[in-house]
């Protein structure tokens, strides 16, 4: 488990992002039972060992995280070029970001770099990803917990993700914002 603490400051405010990546296959810490529930049938859809497609994803599964989820196009190789195909209408970034590129994003470049690195990451090893985060933008504190899934047409280059989060009280986080 590490701790990557990631901090900007422009124009008098100061933006921080602390995210802590944990692994999915150890029991400690625990972690979010509807985010487990996700990737263990994730994993059910690669009995061969390759990535599952998108289509092969029984969207109803995301029933409990429909709006905080996204889809996520990452098809190209400028991840400021990944577009954001669905966004979560219940996340609390501003506005509609469905369709949108992550450069295109109007909020904290702090907050978009660390989404462009995770995305980045899932994408390239092709294994999804767990973490907690807590991120301090534009003074408004959020704390929550994020699976990130990868899915590839042809079992092996990801080409799209689904990102799924879930508010979550993360204190020891939070408290290094401040």
């Amino acid at each position: 488990m590490s701790i990557d603490i990631n901090e900007l400051s422009a124009f008098g405010q100061r933006d921080r992002v602390i995210r802590r990546r944990l692994a999915l296959w150890e029991s400690d810490p625990p972690k979010n039972k509807i985010l487990m529930e996700l990737y263990r049938y994730w994993e059910s859809l690669r009995p061969e060992g390759l990535i599952p497609s998108r289509k092969d994803f029984d969207v109803l599964r995301l029933r409990r995280v429909m709006g905080t989820t996204s889809i996520v196009e990452v098809d190209t190789k400028d991840p400021m070029d990944f577009r954001l195909r669905l966004y979560g209408t219940e996340l609390t970034l501003p506005g509609n970001l469905s369709n949108r590129k992550l450069a295109e994003l109007q909020f904290s470049d702090l907050y978009r770099d660390m989404l462009a690195q995770d995305y980045t990451a899932a994408r390239d090893i092709g294994v999804p990803l767990y973490h907690e985060v807590a991120a301090l933008i534009d003074f408004i504190t959020h704390s929550y917990s994020r699976l990130i899934l990868p899915f590839a047409g042809d079992g092996r280059n990801v080409n799209q993700l689904i990102v799924c989060s879930i508010h979550q009280d993360l204190p020891d986080l939070v408290k290094l914002l401040h």
